[in-house]
């Protein structure tokens, strides 16, 4: 009985032991896996927060830094401002009066090829008032610089290249000979402003027909330099053009129709000799 009596009191005592055990094991992991929670998520909130930071301390520089670049220039001096006024360009139009265009160009010489050749066929103009002929080439200027030096007109407006179109090595050729004549017109026509015109640009579907026709940017670059140097007006007409909201080609692409020239071409080149310094 004795022995009975101790062994059940060593069996409860094993038994608390081992749930006392137990129960310091489980708090002693809870702790530590609270404890590293909480870690964590210290640690991804100040990372988000310093990220946050970085990037508003990066980005407002950068906005400060393109409002700048586009504030316009401060003019500081009283030479810039002299020089800012003197490249504004004033300008008048002149209108002409009831259509007649024949009266606005009474001092006005149109010389060239086809495309200036349509305002005299197309009765608009006198065949005094347009010296132009189909296929005309540089040797047209030079035979007919005598009846333009006879004239003594205030203005001459030439348009020839269309015909010459080549290749670009070629082209020079071509300038050689136009820069001949206008020296001569020059030379006898002291008191008329020449105004050499850009060969007037084509529909795409021209460069099937004229391939030539490609090389007009180029030759219009040769032609603006080519008035430069001798001192004589060049008139662009490229950025001109792409203001029309008509179609003005002949199905062609390349000749303009009537009405371009009374819609457009005669009171624009009519204001440009006019308002030219």
């Amino acid at each position: 009985m004795r022995k009975l009596y101790v062994s059940v009191i060593l069996i409860v005592a094993a038994l608390t032991v081992f749930i006392l055990f137990n129960h310091f094991m489980y708090k002693n992991r809870s702790n530590k896996d609270a404890g590293a929670g909480t870690s964590a998520t210290v640690s991804y909130l100040t990372e988000s927060v310093q990220s946050d930071a970085e990037v508003t301390l990066v980005s407002e520089p950068e906005n400060t830094s393109s409002e700048q670049t586009t504030t316009a220039p401060v003019i500081t001096s009283e030479e810039e401002m002299i020089a800012v006024m003197s490249s504004a360009e004033t300008t008048q139009f002149y209108e002409i009066e009831d259509g007649n265009y024949r009266a606005a160009f009474d001092d006005i010489i149109i010389a060239g090829d086809s495309l200036v050749k349509a305002i005299e066929e197309y009765g608009i103009l006198d065949d005094d008032q347009v010296l132009a002929e189909i296929g005309a080439h540089t040797w047209h200027l030079s035979s007919v610089t005598d009846q333009i030096v006879r004239s003594n007109p205030r203005y001459l407006i030439l348009h020839y290249g269309e015909n010459e179109l080549d290749e670009e090595e070629n082209a020079v050729y071509f300038i050689s000979r136009y820069r001949d004549c206008i020296e001569r017109l020059k030379e006898e026509l002291p008191d008329t402003e020449i105004f050499v015109g850009s060969i007037f640009p084509v529909q795409e579907k021209a460069h099937y027909s004229e391939p030539y026709t490609v090389n007009i940017p180029y030759y219009n670059e040769l032609l603006k330099e080519m008035a430069e140097e001798l001192g004589v007006h060049f008139i662009d007409y490229d950025q001109w053009w792409e203001t029309f909201d008509t179609d003005y080609y002949e199905p062609d692409g390349i000749h303009p129709v009537r009405s371009f020239y009374t819609d457009e071409y005669l009171p624009y080149v009519y204001n440009y000799v006019l308002n030219a310094k």
